[in-house]
């Protein structure tokens, strides 16, 4: 059988593991189709062990507890894995650090996974065996990777439509500011992902 891997905070559906978990309701509210449930149904919905793998990508700041990570525990299989991951955008650049002075105001102290890591996370019952991080690019139109994009990023996805469209206003204008970015088809843009894998002791 092969192995069986589950999304823990399934946003928009970004990674496509088998299935999805979304503890955001109003995210959950968008994306009903292959969701199983918010964090107060993880328990009923999923089996004790019954996954190789739980993956937590640009997510697990909003559900970081005992608790979570109590029920990751019990749905693993003996030995399975924890997977986190982030991406982290390259603010050494103008236009990203422009766009970081956009979204900031909302993100109203989410941590960031090295605070995650020196916090001691994801906690007893589970053991590092990894971490990467690789630099790359999202390459495509302006309106692609800077604006839908953007808009994606969990803590954005969850503001009133009115904040949402404030925000893509704001993005849009800044697409069309001189130099880094206005009358290009395509760009760039700069981040790293950070990677941290746990497995299951005990």
């Amino acid at each position: 059988m092969p192995p069986f891997a589950a999304k823990y905070g399934a946003g928009k559906g970004g990674l496509p593991p088998r299935a999805l978990l979304e503890p955001t309701h109003t995210v959950c509210a968008a994306r009903r189709e292959r969701i199983c449930g918010s964090a107060a149904r993880f328990t009923r919905c999923v089996p004790a062990a019954s996954l190789d793998a739980v993956i937590c990508a640009q997510s697990f700041h909003w559900f970081a507890s005992a608790e979570a990570l109590a029920e990751i525990r019990r749905v693993l299989v003996p030995d399975g894995v924890l997977g986190l991951i982030w991406n982290v955008r390259d603010e050494n650049v103008p236009w990203v650090a422009s766009l970081s002075d956009i979204t900031d105001p909302f993100e109203a102290g989410t941590p960031l996974p090295d605070e995650h890591v020196a916090a001691g996370l994801p906690g007893p019952g589970f053991t590092a065996i990894g971490e990467r991080f690789v630099r790359h690019a999202h390459v495509g139109s302006p309106e692609q990777v800077i604006v839908d994009r953007t808009l994606s990023v969990s803590f954005i996805a969850a503001l009133h439509d009115e904040q949402r469209q404030e925000v893509a206003r704001r993005l849009r204008a800044l697409v069309g500011v001189p130099p880094g970015l206005s009358r290009r088809d395509e760009v760039a843009f700069p981040c790293e992902t950070a990677m941290f894998a746990y497995r299951k002791t005990g």
